[in-house]
């Protein structure tokens, strides 16, 4: 981890590889910027330049280019400014790389550069005024920027944030017909390979050497410690050891288990409940809540095990994601005159994994679709009616369904 700083120490990284490198551009105007292009002599994990003022932006712009993670500040009334700012200072004449070529800076920095953060000064204290992410540009060249945090403040003057997306997992779930970019998409992707390939290293060596200390902390009749030393290995590894581990440790403290799974199996029946009327999501926040927790997943085990449960609510989360998506795309499609195409987003829908309002939703649009078609003459009135036999069977069966 490398930071370059002007004249001032204000940096402070509690990290055990981290390089300061600090320059004195009143003394050698051109410091920060040689200090940008020799940064990647020294392979960095992460470049960050504590504030980009000037032509040293075109130093600072060719290592986000070359592949390195880049972090700095920079001075505007925006994020959209910040990006304009930022171009306009990398292709300044004495610039590195991109002197006189500002279409090409503000290309590559919309292109490497994924999110912006504005923070503003409002009444005496800083706050995040928006995220933007950056998604290249258009013609002009202009960025291309999609909202996902803007600051708003309630009738009573408090902050609250508007936020375009909700994270779901590891990505970025929209609200509205917005995509995550690709580039930062990609690197979402990446990101949990690599945290996959971490997870599966809590080597074979580390869960025996976890697992001995457990072991012999039990052998010493203290179950608290034992647990205190699964807790931790559990939160980054999900072994199966270490639930049979954790059970044997329940087993001698039988107020402790038979806590453990009274909750554990309260917890279980509400998941299944939330699991047997599809709503995902809720689910999902309720399975992650239960299985954090070692005891109680040593306490209780679902029908078919952990594993299937999580896999079964990860593809409702995953057709629910979907069928969003296709029903921004079917009601575009309509709105644009062209209901075979908003037929054709609908039918790509699994609608046995829609809990009752999703698919009484999707069955409308649909519904909406095919009366556009029976007015040009091109489907008969037969369709639209089996349509609505089916919508007043979901009715039926939601008012039936306890939410």
């Amino acid at each position: 981890m490398l930071t370059i700083e002007d004249n001032t120490l204000e940096i402070n990284v509690r990290h055990a590889s981290w390089t300061r490198e600090l320059v004195q551009t009143t003394l050698e105007p051109a410091a920060y910027g040689r200090a940008a292009r020799e940064a990647l002599r020294q392979t960095p994990s992460l470049v960050a330049p504590g504030e980009t003022r000037a032509e040293e932006a075109g130093a600072i712009l060719s290592i986000a280019v070359s592949g390195h993670p880049v972090l700095t500040t920079i001075h505007a009334k925006s994020a959209y400014q910040a990006l304009l700012g930022f171009a306009d200072r990398a292709a300044m004449p004495s610039a590195y790389t991109y002197a006189h070529r500002r279409d090409d800076a503000l290309g590559d920095l919309c292109a490497n550069l994924e999110v912006v953060i504005h923070i503003a000064r409002i009444g005496g204290r800083r706050f995040i005024r928006e995220i933007c992410l950056t998604d290249g540009c258009d013609h002009g060249p202009r960025p291309r920027c999609i909202p996902l945090v803007a600051l708003d403040f309630d009738e009573d003057g408090e902050p609250c944030w508007q936020c375009s997306a909700s994270v779901h997992g590891d990505s970025l779930h929209w609200n509205g017909e917005q995509q995550t970019p690709a580039a930062l998409q990609r690197k979402l992707l990446e990101l949990r390979a690599v945290t996959a390939a971490r997870a599966g290293s809590l080597n074979r060596r580390a869960l025996e050497e976890v697992l001995a200390r457990a072991e012999v902390a039990l052998q010493a009749d203290n179950g608290e410690q034992a647990l205190a030393i699964l807790r931790r290995a559990w939160g980054e590894r999900r072994d199966l050891q270490l639930l049979a581990t954790t059970r044997r440790v329940l087993e001698l403290r039988l107020d402790c288990v038979t806590q453990h799974t009274a909750e554990a199996e309260r917890a279980l029946a509400h998941i299944s409940q939330l699991v047997a009327v599809r709503h995902w999501h809720e689910a999902s926040t309720a399975f992650f809540t239960l299985y954090s927790a070692v005891e109680h997943a040593a306490a209780a085990t679902p029908n078919g095990g952990w594993q299937a449960l999580e896999a079964q609510i990860n593809s409702g989360v995953l057709a629910e994601r979907r069928c969003e998506e296709q029903l921004t795309r079917a009601r575009n499609a309509l709105a644009g005159g062209m209901p075979h195409d908003a037929l054709a987003a609908l039918a790509a829908l699994d609608l046995a994994q829609l809990n009752p309002t999703v698919l009484l939703t999707v069955l409308r649009v649909r519904r909406s679709t095919l009366q556009v078609l029976v007015a040009n003459g091109e489907v008969g009135d037969k369709a639209l009616s089996a349509l609505d036999a089916q919508i007043v069977g979901v009715e039926r069966a939601s008012e039936a369904t306890p939410s």
